[in-house]
This record gives C-alpha cells, structure tokens and sequence, in this order.
C-alpha cells in the first residue's frame, strides 16, 4: 500500500516519471491560492453572496468530476450504500463544508484561516495513523509537533495581544 502514497510520505520519490504530477500539484496550489484571495476580495466588498461562492464552484468540480468518473469507470451500479455515500460527501461532508470554509473567508482574519489550513495536517495524519495504520519516523513527529506548538503559539499570542490592547 504504501507504494500508492510515495508523493505524500517521505522519502520522496522526484524521478522523472513523477514530474507531472509535481507541475499539477503546483499549479493546483497557485489557483487554489488565487481562489482564496478571489473569495476573500469578493467577499470583503460585498461583490458576491457567500452562496454562490459556494455553489459554482461546487457545480463545476462535481460537474468535473462526473465527466472524469463516467470516461474512465463507466456508469455504476446502483446500490443504497453508494446512494448513502454520494449523499453523504455532496450534501454533508461538501456542501455543508464548504458553506463553513467560505463564511470563514468572511469573517476570520486570514492569519486565522491559516491556522485552521495547518491544523488540518495535524487532522488528517491523526486519520492516516488511526485508519490506515500508518507509523511516523522520529522526523514526522517532530514536524508535527512544530506544526502545533506554532498553531497554538499563534493563537496565544493573538489572545494575548487583544487583551494589552
């Protein structure tokens, strides 16, 4: 299993055959980068409701997504537990989600949306430990433990200085 996941754990593996996927990654980086800042401009001056920010985006991913999925597997089988699944990802884990992401993109400063950012790799190699499993070298952890203590110095000293202010 761990052959599939080479990109995300180290050691890296940057032969020549994975230079695709780095420039993909990138350049997913530098647009999600751009919709950030696109969303927050948007929604700081009143030029778009938190709904459609939403919305479109969603619309065209999934749009997107579809497309990809019937090329290459073909159309599913009906059962109640895919039914159970795509119901849960688009309504609960997208829709409701990202609803929150972009409200946040109002209303917290960016610094803060950040951390929220960089708590999520804390998040999800907690899930990767727990589900799949997977051990952490000595490095890993220390890089997570500086991951958090700067997650949570931040947030100390920004309730800290609210208040001699």
């Amino acid at each position: 299993m761990r052959g599939h996941f080479n990109v995300f754990y180290f050691p890296w593996d940057f032969g020549k055959s994975h230079f695709s996927g780095i420039v993909l990654i990138l350049a997913s980086c530098a647009g999600y980068a751009i919709h950030l800042a696109l969303t927050r401009h948007l929604l700081k001056n009143g030029r778009a409701k938190p709904g459609d920010l939403v919305l479109i985006p969603m619309s065209i991913g999934a749009f997107g997504m579809i497309i990809i999925g019937l090329s290459f597997e073909g159309l599913p089988s009906f059962s109640w537990p895919l039914v159970g699944i795509l119901l849960w990802l688009g309504v609960i884990n997208g829709s409701i989600a990202f609803s929150l992401w972009t409200w946040s993109q109002k209303h917290l400063r960016a610094y803060e949306n950040s951390l929220i950012n960089n708590l999520m790799l804390l998040e999800v190699t907690v899930l990767d430990v727990l589900f799949l499993h997977r051990n952490l070298s000595v490095v890993e952890v220390l890089g997570l433990l500086m991951a958090g203590l700067a997650i949570i110095f931040v947030q100390i000293y920004s309730h800290l200085k609210r208040l001699t202010q």
